[in-house]
This record gives structure tokens, sequence and C-alpha cells, in this order.
């Protein structure tokens, strides 16, 4: 209710003070975020919040028959929930959708998609732990990008299936 309330005032200040807003000025995409589909929300915290770091918003049931359901092949028996990860600034950037009661949609062989991310924190350690937790995890690669500046990435499958790639970039730099 607070952020709804925030808004209307923000808008009615913006409206109120003539001052244009990029969506008064700009008629393309606006990226949102990525949804990621997974089966249990505590364990796919162990991985987002706990190794990698996201912060958390609240879990919010999904309404029955709302478009995730059509999105993602999901029947209409399914209980669906949803939160939302932030990271520092970046808020909501990555949703998660748990599915109970139905099966999370078959993964093709092979991966279709990843969501990468450049993380701040040690990435070897993130690595470690990552293990630790019985995950699919690559190898530390070095590399140079076309400006020169040098990072090291890794890649790892969560619990879910879904293909994650994390590089850091070298301080150096």
């Amino acid at each position: 209710m607070r952020a709804l309330v925030r808004t209307i005032v923000t808008v009615v200040a913006l409206a109120c003070t003539g001052v244009a807003t990029a969506a008064d000025t700009y008629d393309g995409p606006i990226m949102r975020r990525p949804n990621l589909l997974v089966a249990d929300i505590p364990t796919a915290l162990k991985v987002y919040r706990d190794i990698l770091g996201f912060t958390v918003s609240g879990i919010v049931p999904s309404p029955p028959g709302a478009v995730t359901y059509d999105i993602y092949k999901v029947p209409p028996e399914a209980k669906l929930r949803f939160m939302f990860l932030s990271a520092g600034e970046q808020q909501r950037i990555i949703a998660l959708t748990e599915v109970k009661g139905a099966k999370l949609p078959k993964q093709v062989d092979g991966y279709t998609d990843s969501i990468i991310i450049e993380v701040q924190r040690d990435l070897g350690a993130m690595q470690t732990a990552l293990k630790a937790e019985g995950l699919d995890v690559g190898e530390m690669i070095p590399l140079t990008d076309p400006s020169g500046a040098k990072r090291r990435d890794m890649s790892f499958t969560d619990h879910d299936g879904h293909r994650v790639v994390l590089y850091q970039m070298d301080k150096a730099n």
C-alpha cells in the first residue's frame, strides 16, 4: 500500500511541476526482469540469496488464472507464488516463481538461455559454495574483453536447471 501511495504522490508531483519523465520522451521497450520457474523457493534462496547475495522481497501468491499459467503452460490446479530479488539499488531485477502441485516444464537438451550476473563478492568463494550445494559448476575462465578489461567467468546450473553465468571484473581495470 505504501508503494502505491508513493507512486501516486510521485505521479501527482510530476504532473504539477510539469517535469517530463523518461516515459514521456521514450516510446521503446523497457526491460524489467527475467522470471525463473522453481520447484521450491527455500531451495532456490540457498543459491540466489545465501551464495550470490541477492536480497529478497516478500513471497506473494499468484491468483488463479494469472497470465503466468498461460506463459509457462502450467496446469490450472498448480499453486504458484512468486518473489523478487534485488541487488543494491537495482530493485526487483529477477523474479522467482514457485510451482507446487505440478511438474516444472521439461528442460530441453542443452541450454537455450541463461542469465548473466556480474558479482562483486569473491567469485572463488561462490564457486566453492555452489559446488558444496551439489550443483553442476564450471571452471573459472579468465577472459579479456575487446576493451582490454580482464575478468573471470564461470557458470553453474541451479537446482531447477537454469544456467547462470557469473563474472567478476578484475579490480585493477
